[in-house]
């Protein structure tokens, strides 16, 4: 540069490859190019702009992540405990089964045995009106001899009266009304005379005599 010319002004000037250098009025200073760390800091900024959203990004994901897995978590929980519940629903209703079952058979079963015994006693006192039809017809005979009563004795038949009966289990005590037949009449009829004879089923033994009761 000719040093008689006009000197240029201090300042950054273009260079022919593109950069830019520094002149301070009297030579070319080695300095930075301002354009070029403009765009360096630009770039830096842009990458750490990148960064800081990928961090971000890589943060909401992870958060979503851990959520999504603490959601999936929780709910593999609670499908459990919901299925242990439903099993031990099931396991206690068929318990509860099982048990109402065994009860209702215990139940026949003892409803079983207590008609079975019933019938026994039934039975049991069904028998008794043939000993006592048998005492009654014996004592006929012996009034018969002593010709309180006249004979012959064609039947005797007992039955419970005062609204007894021999399937009213309840009662301890059954009264007797007993006809002893001596003559038969037209129409299937007979006459005759009347014994009675009470029953004690609890001490098994009875009283009879003549008369009505």
């Amino acid at each position: 540069m000719n040093q008689n010319s006009e000197r240029p002004q201090p300042g950054w000037y273009p260079t022919p490859s593109g950069e830019h250098r520094y002149w301070d009025g009297t030579t070319w200073l080695d300095l930075p190019d301002p354009a070029a760390s403009r765009d360096t800091r630009t770039a830096r900024k842009q990458r750490r702009g990148r960064w800081v959203g990928a961090g971000i990004l890589a943060a909401i994901l992870l958060i979503g992540g851990g959520t999504f897995a603490a959601m999936s978590i929780a709910d593999s929980r609670a499908e459990r405990i919901a299925a242990e519940a439903e099993r031990e629903a099931a396991q206690e209703a068929a318990a509860a089964e099982k048990e109402a079952e065994a009860a209702a058979e215990a139940e026949a079963e003892e409803l079983a045995r207590q008609e079975a015994a019933d019938q026994a006693e039934v039975d049991r006192r069904e028998a008794a009106v043939s000993e006592i039809e048998d005492a009654v017809a014996e004592m006929a005979e012996g009034h018969i001899d002593d010709g309180l009563v006249d004979g012959p004795i064609l039947e005797v038949a007992c039955s419970p009266v005062a609204g007894g009966s021999l399937d009213d289990l309840a009662q301890q005590t059954t009264v007797f009304e007993c006809f002893v037949a001596n003559e038969e009449l037209s129409g299937g009829r007979y006459s005759g005379y009347y014994y009675n004879a009470t029953m004690n089923w609890g001490t098994e033994s009875f009283t009879y005599g003549i008369g009505q009761p």
